[in-house]
């Protein structure tokens, strides 16, 4: 029975972190009512890794503990970033850019997406800028210096210095 099943799954579920207080405190930091300095020095006060001179906006969900923003990363409103993930000194990421890092294997058809998930971290290099609405996939570097065009999937790995736009993105131009 379906009911069953899933009442089974709620009731063996671990809990998914460590930090409790991430619970309170992360819904009070997407929070437009509080101040960017303050919406950071909670953020960190719980445990992310972030530099001193980061300003991430109202909305922005922040799965997990192992997020490293380096100095003068921007995270623009809405953004989704999942753990684990790094994103470099001086790089922009655009409004409602979802950042993955967890998928699952495909299984049979009463169960697609098999469980435990599988965790790819993503990294992203220093000055890059993602446009908004982008999705980054798990297991994908982007290079020092790329700019990933609004609205792009990518779904691979980015060289330095190149625009990448579509779906999937693919490198279009190289920059200087």
């Amino acid at each position: 029975m379906p009911g069953k099943m899933w009442w089974g799954l709620l009731m063996n579920r671990k809990p998914r972190t460590r930090f409790p207080e991430r619970y309170l405190a992360d819904p009070i930091a997407r929070s437009s009512l509080l101040p960017e300095a303050a919406r950071v020095g909670l953020l960190r006060a719980v445990g992310h890794k972030f530099a001193a001179d980061v300003s991430i906006r109202a909305g922005v969900w922040l799965g997990g503990h192992d997020i490293v923003l380096a100095p003068d990363v921007h995270i623009g409103v809405g953004c989704l970033i999942e753990s684990p993930c790094t994103i470099g000194q001086g790089s922009t990421i655009a409004p409602r850019v979802v950042i993955l890092a967890y998928t699952h294997r495909i299984g049979p058809p009463e169960d697609r997406a098999i469980d435990p998930p599988v965790v790819s971290a993503v990294s992203i290099g220093e000055g890059c800028w993602i446009g908004a609405a982008a999705t980054i996939l798990p297991g994908v570097t982007i290079g020092n210096g790329v700019v990933i065009a609004a609205g792009a999937v990518v779904t691979t790995d980015c060289l330095d210095d190149g625009l990448y736009a579509g779906v999937p993105a693919r490198r279009v131009r190289d920059l200087e």
